[in-house]
């Protein structure tokens, strides 16, 4: 059995959890993506034609996309420490359970 499927098993039970977090990081890295290419748009764009109110639209995208980056960012972060968590207190719990059925003996 590969390492990644024995992982994949653990935090299988907390499906939901895996799912939202890992729609969450490919949100966050589409905004990442996105705020360079935004800034070459200005440049190109906004500072060629001198166009003031196009680029302060861009700014205001670039800083909304920052927001909702940092907000994506968190809910993975915490998604990946409550996956952690529940996999690291399932582990415990087997082992726990496995040196409870042993011998006086072991």
């Amino acid at each position: 059995m590969s390492t990644l499927e024995r992982i994949l098993r653990y935090a299988l039970p907390r499906k939901s959890l895996l799912v939202g977090t890992g729609i969450a990081q490919l949100g966050q890295i589409a905004f990442s993506l996105l705020i360079p290419t935004l800034t070459k748009v200005a440049i190109d764009r906004g500072m060629g034609a001198r166009d003031l109110p196009f680029l302060l639209t861009v700014a205001a995208v670039v800083v909304l996309s920052s927001l909702i980056r940092g907000v994506l960012w968190q809910h993975v972060i915490y998604g990946y420490q409550q996956l952690g968590m529940g996999v690291s207190l399932f582990l415990r719990d087997q082992i726990y359970e496995k040196i409870q059925r042993s011998s006086q003996s072991y």
